[in-house]
């Protein structure tokens, strides 16, 4: 699951592997980062994360920044998330925290809203009618 928070940045959500058996681990998620600063950002945002130990992958790796966090724990972020949007335009909320997740950030949000937005049908429903 990707997830794009104008306050935060860029993760993505999936279920790990052990490193060892190469089992999949339901009980744990993997939030993944291409900025270290998205990931430090989401922690210093929610208290439940504070020991959370950022790990380094190589630098092959698709997202070189990762966490691994029980399932509750990451199921407890999203309620938090939830319970404290306030956000009335996620591009200006985007442009006023640009100094914590970055310019280059906001410019990738607004040319995935451009590339979404040409999944909108822009003829006239008639259903709607």
């Amino acid at each position: 699951m990707w997830l794009i928070l104008s306050r935060t940045g860029f993760l993505s959500v999936v279920v790990p592997r052990n490193q060892k058996n190469g089992e999949v681990e339901h009980d744990r998620l993997m939030v993944r980062a291409r900025k270290r600063e998205h990931l430090e950002l989401l922690r210093s945002q929610h208290a439940v994360l504070a020991g959370m130990r950022i790990l380094r992958s190589p630098d092959h790796a698709d997202y070189r920044w990762r966490v691994l966090v029980p399932r509750s724990v990451f199921a407890e972020v999203m309620r938090e998330i939830v319970e404290r949007l306030d956000v009335t335009n996620v591009k200006s909320d985007a442009h006023a925290h640009e100094a914590e997740t970055g310019r280059d950030f906001v410019s990738a949000m607004h040319a995935c809203h451009a590339l979404f937005a040409r999944l909108q049908d822009r003829t006239p429903d008639t259903r709607d009618r």
